[in-house]
């Protein structure tokens, strides 16, 4: 990758870093000046060809990248996450005056570099996991993945459903007809624009709302008859119309975007971030194991993962990838506590047996069910097959266990999803022992990382409109969180050195007057 420094420089740019924490040691907790201390160094030491097409090479002469970059990871440290609030602390901060070398950049143009910092972000991420691969931090590695949502810039007040918004799109266009006839109607209603070019800008804005609503009642009307929403209750947000609609972490219905977090279980470095707007985890697990591997040095052989995860289509993706994963199957959301509350039936379907083989189940009578007929169901995560086994009502007719079997039924039929072998293993392979040492990695790391993320960041809304932006957000906010652990991660190398090192000396009978930090 373009910009990646040589495993030489690596070294050394990683023990000037390691100098540079040994004071910082010494005092305990950082201050703000240990954090810009930090931040100029790492920045400092990247390579400018990192920096390429940043600009379009056009207008005034940029602010150095390299400052602004600065100005970005020193103010999201300090939880501050609007360009408008950096444009100020620029003219009141002597910190961060000093750190960006007393430059002034205005509030447009922080905006303007948090937009275009979008093209790099990709790169600026993986340069630091690639640089702490090379110098031995992280390699083979287990990961937790999880996700949370996090809300959107849209309004929660501005949601219609598309009976409204064709509505709406239609007076809206009346509207501009008139005002293109200079007849302009003196009452407009408080949703329309007052002004002529407001009214076209909102036009714009309703025609890619309803692209993306029709969208989602199209692939409504692909399901099942049983698991259709009801047309008049599938929303969209006008003001982001790209962001999901479902209830967050507080229960409250807003619009809101969906992060996935992959974390290495060994130093809580982000390995990957994702973004997307669906509401749920279910199919998201390849995605984000191919943007690990877009990384290079690191090698994923292992995910930490929740019920979310571990569907069919997940399971086969891992299966495709090489990599193992330690997660629950979730089954029909019962809990262990509420199964021990159903009794048990001689006649549920644990009990009926499949013979791969003939292809076929026995059911506890010893009758034979043989394949009849698969259906095919889009899902989520994409379409699966069924496979139906059909006992005739003939030989049911003479059966003991007729009455609790059919229930009432003409024949009785068994559903079994194809692959449900790749289910079965993962139940399998996942022990009480296991499940809750997968459910304590889980705690130490990812959900950690998510925390971090709301409380330590304080990102809990994002301010920019847009899955782009959003994706540009979240990626600085995971790589501001990686610097802090590889700072953290520094300075227990450096101090475990030094440690050995005095260990020795005092073997050999030699005091030092100073630990040397490496």
């Amino acid at each position: 990758m373009d910009g990646i420094v040589t495993k030489g420089n690596v070294k050394d740019n990683f023990l000037k870093l390691q100098n540079l924490l040994a004071e910082e040691s010494s005092r305990g907790n950082a201050t703000d000046q240990d954090n810009a201390n930090w931040i100029g160094a790492y920045v400092d030491q990247l390579d400018q060809s990192l920096f390429a097409g940043l600009n379009s090479g056009r207008g005034s002469v940029p602010h150095p990248p390299k400052a602004m970059l600065k100005v970005v990871l020193y103010e999201m440290l300090k939880r501050i996450l609007s360009p408008a609030c950096w444009a100020r602390e620029v003219l009141s901060d002597r910190i961060l005056q000093t750190l960006i070398g007393n430059i002034q950049p205005s509030r447009t143009a922080l905006y303007q570099f948090r937009i275009r910092l979008g093209k790099i972000m990709d790169k600026l991420f993986q340069n630091l996991l690639t640089q702490a691969a090379e110098f031995g931090l992280i390699g083979k590695s287990d990961s937790a993945i999880d996700g949370t949502s996090l809300r959107s810039f849209g309004s929660r007040h501005r949601i219609v459903n598309h009976r409204t918004l064709n509505r709406r799109l239609g007076e809206l266009s009346k509207e501009i007809e008139l005002d293109e006839q200079s007849k302009t109607s003196v009452e407009h209603p408080k949703w329309m624009g007052k002004t002529t070019g407001g009214r076209i800008t909102q036009l714009g804005k309703y025609m890619r709302a309803i692209e993306i609503l029709t969208q989602r009642v199209a692939a409504n009307a692909a399901k099942p008859k049983s698991a259709q929403t009801p047309v008049e209750r599938i929303y969209i947000s006008l003001s982001d119309p790209e962001s999901a609609l479902s209830r967050d972490k507080e229960r409250v219905f807003c619009p809101q975007y969906n992060v996935q977090i992959s974390t290495d279980t060994k130093t809580s470095l982000i390995l990957a971030v994702d973004l997307s707007n669906r509401a749920t985890d279910v199919g998201k697990i390849g995605s984000v194991i191919d943007k690990v591997r877009l990384t290079p040095g690191i090698e994923l052989g292992l995910a930490h993962v929740d019920a979310g995860y571990t569907s069919l289509s997940d399971l086969r993706a891992c299966l495709d990838r090489n990599v193992e994963v330690i997660g629950p199957v979730n089954e029909n959301g019962l809990s262990k506590e509420k199964k021990s509350k159903i009794p048990d039936s001689p006649v549920s379907k644990d009990k009926f047996r499949y013979d791969e083989a003939s292809h076929s189940y026995s059911c506890p009578a010893g009758h034979a069910m043989p394949y009849r007929q698969s259906e095919t169901r889009r899902q989520v995560s994409g379409d699966v097959v069924y496979e139906r086994f059909i006992v005739d009502a003939d030989v049911c007719k003479q059966c003991p266990l007729i009455a609790a079997c059919l229930n009432g039924a003409k024949k009785k039929t068994i559903r079994r999803l194809v692959g449900q072998e790749i289910v079965d293993a993962q139940k399998a392979k996942m022990t009480d022992s296991v499940a809750l040492a997968s459910r304590v990695m889980r705690a130490k790391t990812v959900e950690r990382t998510n925390a971090d993320i709301k409380e330590r960041i304080s990102l809990r809304r994002f301010g920019v409109i847009g899955m782009a932006g959003a994706k540009t957000c979240i990626s600085t906010v995971a790589m501001v969180l990686n610097l802090m652990t590889l700072r953290t991660l520094l300075r227990f190398d450096a101090t475990k050195k030094a440690a050995t090192i005095l260990s020795n000396q005092e073997k050999a009978g030699t005091m030092l007057d100073r630990i040397p930090v490496f």
